[in-house]
């Protein structure tokens, strides 16, 4: 048996029953949870030869390409991928609505002359992206905190008005190094979806940020998986709060990995929590960020009333509960090649999908029922298309099984005349066949889809008439 190096002394691995051991103590058959303890503890870093499969899955599906003409890390969306993006967009504000958090837009560029946004940014050193502008200096913002903190700062604020959320989904932008830059797994430029939550005292601040920690993992079940998670903490925190750690970790009902080394004052968080996917190449994907923040309110001057009147600083919780836009089309792509591996069809969720259902006429004189097939699921809020390109229809099922399309419908003199489409539905396994009425397949498609965000098709509906945007 090989005996696994030591781990440094600050990693601690804390199980939901309160049960701690040491990193190299660990035996369990948590694969995921195996892959994070080998990068972060370990430093096992993964040098395979393959690269991401999402890679390959983004051009296939004509989602996502490089942008040539900008600087690495910046991407280029084709209309499918933008309009996943926007629905995932649409999705989050839905959630943060319901948060009741409040939506702002704020500047995206900010002087270093400002000493808060100074000694924020001293955090990032290299990775920050400058620029000047009539000789003043500007950094981009690296994600919503000062644009939100001076809105907060300049706000009147009652202890009724806590806990205040704040919200805005930021592009943001990270000087990564160009070895790590990697499709949509890092960027240079994405969107993150940053909440920000003002609470009167750390005690509401833990009850609010164990809620938001159950709701992060709630989304992720909602798009088909699990976490590992680290928690970096000052010990002083850890040995304060060991009890809020433990009812985190029974939360996330898995084994945690603890970092105890964070220097006491380096940081303006006790506690950062990183929830990561683990990708096909066994890499851990941060996908969450969340943190308690003692430190930021005073930097900013961000104060609220109490009930005697007098101004006081508020805790304040950070939270991306999505992380970035892009890393979560790059989970999607990678869980979809997981699920593949089990023997199962790759698909995206029906309601992410850019195109739901694809009609399929057999012969030119189908046409022109295939049109009005289509024009009525789009009224239907379904969203259709018709490959009516002059191939056979055996070619135009492989293409649509090819690009993931979830439905397909064809018609033909039989289904013309009794008025049922012949339907495909892509199952876990195999395909699903099926006679429905227009009416039918839009109902079955609504009901998939309930609570989910809907916009229109991005693309045209005629395949013919189409432009091909990946070569």
């Amino acid at each position: 048996m090989i005996k696994k190096p030591s781990a440094s002394k600050d990693f601690v691995i804390l199980f939901p029953n309160g049960k701690q051991i040491l990193p190299e103590e660990y035996s369990g058959k948590d694969e995921d949870f195996q892959s994070l303890l080998d990068r972060e503890v370990f430093k096992k870093i993964s040098k395979a030869a393959k690269a991401p499969l999402h890679l390959k899955i983004m051009k296939d599906l004509e989602l996502v390409g490089v942008e040539d003409l900008s600087d690495r890390g910046h991407l280029r969306f084709y209309p499918k991928g933008a309009l996943i993006l926007d629905l995932l967009a649409d999705y989050l504000l839905d959630q943060m609505l319901k948060e009741n958090a409040h939506p702002v837009k704020s500047p995206i560029m900010y002087s270093v002359s400002a000493e808060p946004v100074k000694q924020h940014a001293k955090l990032f050193g290299e990775r920050l992206y400058k620029l000047k502008v009539q000789k003043k200096e500007y950094i981009l913002r690296y994600a919503a905190c000062f644009g939100q903190f001076s809105i907060l700062k300049d706000a009147l604020i009652s202890y009724r008005c806590l806990p205040l959320k704040i919200f805005e989904l930021a592009d943001s932008y990270r000087l990564e190094q160009s070895g790590e830059v990697s499709g949509l797994f890092r960027q240079r430029r994405f969107h993150m979806g940053d909440l920000h939550v003002l609470c009167k005292d750390l005690e509401s601040a833990k009850q609010e940020f164990l809620r938001l920690f159950i709701k992060a993992y709630r989304i992720a079940e909602d798009f088909g998986w699990s976490y590992v998670a680290m928690f970096n903490i000052c010990r002083s925190f850890y040995n304060q709060n060991r009890d809020f750690i433990l009812k985190l970790v029974k939360a996330s009902q898995k084994p945690v990995l603890l970092n105890l080394g964070i220097p006491e004052g380096k940081y303006y968080w006790m506690i950062n929590i990183d929830l990561d996917f683990i990708d096909n190449l066994k890499r851990p994907v941060e996908s969450v960020g969340m943190q308690i923040d003692l430190g930021n309110a005073k930097r900013f001057g961000i104060k609220f009333i109490d009930e005697n009147g007098k101004r006081r600083y508020p805790v304040i919780i950070h939270a991306a509960l999505m992380g970035s836009l892009e890393r979560w089309i790059n989970n999607l792509l990678e869980n979809a090649v997981k699920q593949q591996k089990l023997g199962k069809l790759p698909s995206l969720p029906l309601w992410l999908s850019p195109i739901q259902v694809r009609i399929l006429p057999i012969a030119e004189r189908h046409l022109s029922m295939a049109l009005k097939v289509a024009e009525e699921l789009e009224n239907l809020k379904v969203r259709a298309d018709i490959d009516d390109r002059e191939i056979s229809l055996q070619r135009k099922i492989r293409n649509a099984r090819k690009e993931w399309v979830p439905i397909y419908a064809v018609i033909g003199d039989e289904e013309i005349k009794s008025k049922k489409l012949s339907v495909s539905i892509r199952g876990s396994k195999e395909y699903l066949h099926s006679k429905m009425s227009i009416e039918e397949l839009a109902n079955f498609i609504h009901k998939k889809c309930a609570g989910k965000p809907f916009r229109k098709s991005y693309v045209h509906k005629r395949l013919s008439m189409r432009p091909v945007f990946v070569s």
